[in-house]
């Protein structure tokens, strides 16, 4: 995600920034998932895909509008299911996400500190 500047950055840095990252998309999702209240969510299937994952087909309708389509990618990961990226009416949150944290180190010289600060202060 963080592409030269991950190569070049400390153990610490990437520590830092993992822990920041993890942070910043618990409380983003969470924060998305509390205003769902008003709205109904289906798990429409599920299909396996050819690498072993399994995309989870869901979506969320609310009154008056359309719905919203969320298919959740999901693997296995030490033993048990993880989600891996989420799609929101066909679009990866994880390039989403990606495009933003390249913006936010263009803008501040490629500063894994900085983006540390941007990420646990939710500007992403």
């Amino acid at each position: 995600m963080l592409g030269t500047y991950w190569r070049r950055a400390s153990a610490e840095d990437r520590a830092a920034v993992t822990d920041a990252l993890l942070y910043a998309i618990a409380h983003r999702l969470a924060d998305r998932l509390e205003r769902t209240q008003d709205k109904t969510f289906t798990v429409l299937g599920t299909k396996a895909l050819a690498n072993g994952d399994i995309l989870v087909r869901s979506e969320f309708r609310r009154p008056l509008h359309r719905p919203t389509s969320v298919d959740w990618r999901v693997r296995h990961c030490r033993g048990q299911l993880c989600v891996g990226d989420v799609f929101v009416d066909g679009g990866s949150v994880t390039v989403q996400q990606r495009d933003r944290i390249a913006q936010m180190l263009a803008g501040n010289g490629g500063s894994i500190p900085a983006l540390v600060v941007d990420l646990r202060k939710g500007r992403v």
